[in-house]
């Protein structure tokens, strides 16, 4: 049953700046939605959780003796954080919007795929660019991240690699590009200014103060790629292709 144009009205009005394609779709099509009441409290609180839990982690290794930026503990240390970028997200979706899947645009199209193809190459060129800078700068710049995976082998290297190359990017994305520029752009920020404000946020989030340049050229793209096809799905998999040449270089060395 088509939705009776006053209906129509009415649901256009619950559309925002930077909605989800999920999002304008429903409402568009007369299905009963809310308005997102999420925003960047909930953005900040995700990130202070993953931090508090990552910390805490830290110091009931350290207490135990265990070593936790090596083996197993490494995966851990890499993981639990992400337990609140994705907790989070989830429950401030589901009780003062509509559910991750359909806030966040967590779907994907062919023409989305191709955007978020290009975009991840361009991501790899904007941040080989950004490191070239960098570098003359601040001298050889590494990831801890990196260098944390460039000391393991065999399996735990392999399963460290994957988790760079697919979780990591899909939690950040939910964060960075889902969460908080979906907030700023919901406030109706001029969009340049709302990608620099998450590219920004992005970048500091890591804790690697030589990798800022590199990170915020890498995050403009993710967030221009966000925000052209309404799917934080999209931005992931730019995200994906950008950390794919590390983590695949670690997945190859993980028998040498």
């Amino acid at each position: 049953m088509e939705p009776q144009p006053d209906q129509v009205a009415v649901n256009q009005g619950l559309l925002f700046s930077g909605n989800s394609d999920l999002y304008r779709a429903e409402v568009l099509q007369g299905r009963p939605l809310k308005y997102p009441n999420w925003g960047l409290g909930d953005a900040f609180g995700a990130l202070l959780a993953g931090t508090v839990i990552g910390a805490f982690a830290g110091v009931i290794m350290m207490v135990a003796g265990v070593d936790s930026m090596h083996g197993w503990a490494l995966i851990g240390t890499l993981t639990l954080p992400w337990l609140a970028y994705v907790l989070y997200p989830m429950f401030a979706t589901k009780y003062k919007g509509n559910v991750l899947r359909i806030d966040l645009g967590l779907s994907l199209t062919r023409p989305q795929l191709r955007l978020a193809i290009v975009g991840g190459l361009c991501s790899l060129a904007a941040a080989g660019l950004a490191a070239l800078l960098s570098t003359k700068l601040w001298g050889p710049i590494t990831s801890t991240a990196g260098e944390a995976g460039l000391h393991e082998h065999g399996l735990v290297a392999i399963v460290f690699g994957l988790l760079v190359m697919t979780a990591g990017p899909l939690v950040e994305e939910i964060v960075f590009r889902g969460l908080l520029l979906g907030s700023l752009l919901k406030r109706e920020m001029a969009p340049f200014l709302a990608l620099a404000v998450s590219a920004g946020v992005f970048s500091l989030a890591h804790f690697e103060p030589k990798r800022f340049l590199i990170l915020f050229a890498a995050g403009l793209v993710m967030g221009e790629v966000r925000r052209r096809t309404g799917s934080t799905a999209a931005s992931a998999i730019s995200h994906m292709i950008n950390n794919a040449p590390a983590a695949l270089a670690l997945m190859f060395g993980a028998f040498n």
